[in-house]
């Protein structure tokens, strides 16, 4: 994490809990994790960013880390 974030004020983290085939909803369940950045803008745009990553042994953790730094 960046430390210009700060948990609860700048980022808020967490994860949901879902069904792994909605149609089954009462199988197996998998844990999503999710990271929202608020924005620092007066004026933030009305749409969101949303990275979904996807795939098996890819971490997407360490690059949200980087996602809402400034160059």
């Amino acid at each position: 994490m960046s430390p210009l974030e700060i948990e609860g004020k700048t980022l808020v983290c967490g994860t949901v809990n879902v069904p792994e085939d909605h149609a089954m909803p009462e199988g197996r369940r998998m844990d999503l994790k999710f990271a929202v950045y608020k924005s620092r803008s007066l004026v933030p745009a009305a749409d969101a960013v949303v990275h979904l990553h996807g795939g098996s042994g890819g971490g997407i953790v360490d690059a949200v880390r980087s996602a809402g730094r400034r160059t």
